[in-house]
């Protein structure tokens, strides 16, 4: 699937460019996959050279809006394809019935600036039920704005690598610290991952996953906010 998703990817990234003089301002990419049989719209967008600050993007068939929502929602397929930080999935609710919506022409804009992101295609209809919720695990499952496994954070290597560079290797395991243990390190931890990181053994996500791995961690497990909200620290 990660190759499929990487063909769309470089399909569509070229038309939805917007360039400023001589610097890209905007690299936006996506894909509408799916009209669900119980009335979503569902695919994913993404800014590449915004990755953590998710698009708003609207579904529109013959100029007319059907569905418009976030484009916030992690999917590990996306991750794997390196497609933003695979913070970047949408299921927006449509406006029109799916049987209205299934073989026509549909087009993915970003709402806020009106550039096209997929060109009008036909999507096909995929049956599906409306999605129970069960227990408070699924719930926050659900929520774009935290993490439910550090796994989640590991397409966000070349965020962490932007972090370093503007802000040093220590100001990143501090940083990394407040974020998982939610204390400032201790003088021996600021060292050695300093250290592991100034000499290339340890990448910031691996940092922030040996952190998540550690008891004080684990015995209290306190909610990680996720790369799409203004709360995650790494953004650069």
């Amino acid at each position: 699937m990660a190759d499929g998703l990487a063909g769309k990817r470089a399909a569509t990234l070229a038309a939805a460019e917007k360039v400023s003089g001589d610097r890209i301002t905007q690299q936006l990419t996506g894909h509408l996959d799916v009209v669900v049989s119980s009335g979503f719209l569902e695919g994913w967008a993404t800014d590449i050279n915004a990755p953590s600050a998710p698009l708003i993007v609207s579904v529109r068939k013959d100029e007319k809006e059907v569905a418009w929502g976030f484009a916030n929602l992690y999917r590990e397929d996306l991750a794997q394809a390196r497609c933003g930080t695979g913070w970047c999935a949408f299921r927006l609710r449509s406006a029109l019935p799916p049987g209205q919506l299934r073989g026509t022409p549909l087009s993915l804009i970003d709402r806020q600036t009106g550039a096209i992101i997929h060109e009008p295609a036909a999507t096909r209809l995929v049956m599906d039920g409306d999605p129970v919720i069960g227990s408070i695990a699924e719930l926050l499952s659900k929520d774009p704005t935290i993490l439910t496994d550090i796994s989640q954070l590991r397409a966000c290597e070349p965020m962490f690598e932007k972090f370093i560079a503007a802000h040093g290797a220590a100001r990143f395991v501090a940083t990394a610290y407040g974020y998982v243990l939610q204390r400032p390190p201790d003088d021996e931890g600021l060292a050695l991952y300093t250290d592991h990181l100034n000499s290339n053994t340890l990448t910031g996500f691996l940092t922030i996953a040996a952190l998540a791995e550690s008891t004080e961690y684990l015995d209290r497990r306190p909610q990680l906010s996720a790369p799409v909200t203004t709360s995650f620290p790494f953004s650069v």
